[in-house]
């Protein structure tokens, strides 16, 4: 055996005496329970996606993107002047 595990033969110890029956259940609920919370979630990861949904997040997402695009361009224009401006 290694030297840092304890040596269960020696010390006359069987598997079942290193935890109380309280101990043993309170571990079978925490299984169970972390069970179903992962099932739960690999249920939800394999539902389909509504396709409504999809195409109004990604509207959404564009929309966004393009107010902070004319920000952005506000902003420049503001800092460097119109396009144009310079030329004769």
């Amino acid at each position: 055996m290694h030297a840092h595990t304890p040596d269960l033969k020696n010390a006359g110890l069987n598997g079942e005496e290193l935890l109380s029956h309280a101990q043993r259940s309170a571990v079978k609920v925490l299984r169970r329970m972390q069970y179903f919370v992962a099932r739960t979630r690999f249920q939800q990861a394999r539902k389909p996606y509504d396709v409504r949904d999809v195409i109004e997040q990604y509207s959404q997402g564009h929309l966004n993107m393009m107010v902070r695009i004319k920000e952005l361009q506000r902003r420049l224009d503001g800092t460097l002047g119109k396009p144009g401006m310079f030329l004769p």
